[in-house]
């Protein structure tokens, strides 16, 4: 596991670097050494009470993250050791899990952030080099249904034009939909296209930086900065741009 973000109320933790799909910008998949585990169980951690040092007592919030959390064989118990400790947990995920196990943890969860980088087969496939655009509308309807979610798109120069119909489906299913880009990779024309979309209701687009290293690069990086009030609330501040968080 590796902390990403260290802040008074927040962590990122990435709890796995497995992922069944291969996208053309993640550098996961390619690399041809495993990643190896800081613990060799991940849950050793918690048992031997180091958890205290990573997540102190003011953390309020957590970003579970990967590769794919569900991945960690250790997941429910993870999440169930937050949950008792009132954290609330936003976890990343491309949804290509079973049901069961997603239904599992679905008490425990404050948010779902889902990974919907395309808008139809052909064009998952080629982002992902995964046929599992299907599963991953059968899993949207499903949280839908049960739990708070988000449309997490990702949007490269090759991907850009589906941008509009992402849209369409984020409204018709009346879900958040979160855009977010490298501005160094489009031109200003493109950075002002996407852009636009941040004037449509219920959808955010942010600017993020790669990572360095071994690092999947779906989720945008985070910086936090808690609120005068922190009893209530604290802003989040991802790339300039302030959200209100509930704790």
């Amino acid at each position: 596991m590796n902390i990403l973000n260290q802040f008074d109320h927040y962590r990122t933790l990435r709890v796995t670097q497995e992922c069944q799909l291969k996208c053309g910008h993640c550098p996961l998949w390619k690399s041809e050494v495993a990643p190896h585990p800081i613990w060799d169980s991940l849950f050793d951690l918690f048992k031997d009470d180091l958890f205290v040092t990573i997540v102190p007592p003011t953390i309020r919030v957590i970003d579970l993250i990967g590769g794919d959390p569900f991945n960690e064989p250790d997941l429910e118990k993870i999440l169930l050791f937050l949950h008792k400790k009132h954290i609330k947990i936003r976890l990343w995920t491309h949804g290509l899990t079973m049901r069961s196990q997603i239904q599992s943890v679905l008490p425990y969860l404050h948010h779902v952030y889902l990974f919907f980088p395309a808008p139809n087969e052909a064009a998952y496939y080629h982002i992902t080099g995964f046929d599992g655009f299907s599963q991953c509308k059968d899993t949207l309807e499903f949280l839908l249904a049960n739990q708070a979610v988000t449309l997490n798109c990702p949007v490269q120069t090759d991907t850009i034009q589906e941008l509009p119909e992402i849209y369409d489906i984020a409204v018709s299913k009346n879900v958040p939909l979160m855009i977010h880009y490298d501005p160094d990779l489009f031109t200003r024309e493109s950075r002002q296209y996407i852009r636009r979309f941040n004037r449509m209701k219920n959808v955010t687009v942010l600017q993020h930086r790669p990572r360095n290293g071994k690092q999947c690069q779906v989720v945008p990086i985070h910086m936090q900065v808690p609120s005068s009030n922190r009893k209530i609330y604290f802003k989040e501040t991802m790339n300039r741009i302030r959200h209100k968080i509930q704790i």
